[in-house]
């Protein structure tokens, strides 16, 4: 994205820099959700350690999330990626 705009999000404390070509609102989106996945880990009591790529991962699977709540319903789309970002986990604990 050459000409995108420069962006930083804060996953639990370890800052992410990326250009994107979406409006700041857009960003702040991915961040939220990706925060709320990762709190829910958190208070379930699991001590877990994203991996960088686990974490681009995931703020790729954030990004199709946010993109697709226009046109979905929240709820469905929080139940459909939760089990994709346990899996990121699974395999990063192997």
């Amino acid at each position: 994205m050459a000409n995108g705009q420069s962006y930083e999000i804060t996953i639990r404390e370890q800052v992410y820099r990326f250009s994107s070509t979406d409006p700041e609102s857009h960003v702040r989106a991915i961040e939220t959700l990706i925060n709320d996945v990762v709190e829910k880990f958190r208070q379930k009591g699991e001590g877990h350690q994203l991996s960088e790529f686990a974490m681009k991962v995931m703020i790729l699977l954030a990004d199709m999330a946010v993109r697709n709540r226009v046109s979905s319903d929240p709820a469905a789309l929080k139940d459909r990626f939760e089990p994709l970002f346990a899996e990121l986990e699974r395999l990063h604990q192997e």
